[in-house]
């Protein structure tokens, strides 16, 4: 996915310029993704952000007596449910199933009664169903194209570690 496209020095400052545009950054397993771009030093510092991953499991997931919280599910289950059909671990399709994912959530009566009787977040998500309300066509634009570049990020972080790990089984052998 990622063979000659352009390395990310060279796109760092649009990636940037998008995550500053953002309202609101959408993810799923987003501290993930979040603190590996930091690392890379992205800023995200006064963005507001909403894991769907950690919403998800806490209305839907199993309960984990071990772990005394919610399990958390794979993109694959939480799409499932909603009957969002995508091809998983490519970047374009997790950024897609996970925008459909997130207006999804925020339609549906069973997950947003079930958030307010869990006392999850109810301002949070009332605030972002009014605003998908009234912006929803610049919302899902912004949304997606941030999570196009997380997955095209990482794409090109996975693509190069096995590039590397090629190599070194070059040398070796």
């Amino acid at each position: 996915m990622v063979k000659g496209k352009p390395e990310l020095e060279e796109v760092a400052d649009q990636v940037q310029e998008a995550i500053n545009a953002a309202d609101l950054i959408v993810g799923y397993n987003l501290p993930f993704d979040i603190s590996m771009m930091e690392a890379e030093g992205f800023d995200f510092s006064d963005k507001e952000q909403y894991d769907l991953m950690e919403d998800y499991a806490q209305v839907f997931g199993r309960w984990s007596s071990a772990k005394d919280d919610y399990l958390w599910t794979k993109l694959t289950t939480a799409a499932k449910h909603y009957g969002i059909k995508f091809a998983a671990h490519d970047a374009g399709e997790d950024a897609r199933a996970t925008i459909k994912l997130f207006y999804a959530m925020l339609s549906d009566p069973e997950f947003m009664a079930a958030a307010v009787a869990k006392d999850r977040a109810y301002v949070k998500i009332q605030k972002e169903t009014e605003r998908a309300t009234q912006e929803q066509k610049v919302q899902k634009t912004t949304c997606l194209i941030v999570v196009i570049i997380l997955m095209v990020f990482f794409g090109i972080i996975i693509l190069s570690i096995i590039s590397w790990l090629s190599s070194c089984v070059r040398l070796l052998g």
